[in-house]
């Protein structure tokens, strides 16, 4: 698949995201994620994905995850 495709593939997902920087990680397939909130480093965190810009993913960061988590 083409990149494009293979982003576009996955809007609507829910992914397991490895976050690298307060609001960007990446998928378990090394695709760069950028997140609506900051989260913690080092974390793994289920995020569902609403859109690409070719380059990257876009993912919201479920409400249910406890603030106390998020810096």
């Amino acid at each position: 698949l083409r990149v494009r495709e293979f982003l576009a593939a996955q809007q609507g997902l829910e992914l397991d995201v490895l976050v690298e920087r307060e609001r960007a990680g990446r998928t378990p397939q090394f695709t760069e994620v950028a997140t609506s909130r900051s989260s913690e480093p080092g974390t793994i965190a289920r995020m569902k994905i609403t859109g690409h810009d070719d380059r990257k993913l876009f993912a919201e960061v479920p409400a249910e995850v406890p603030d106390e988590v998020l810096p």
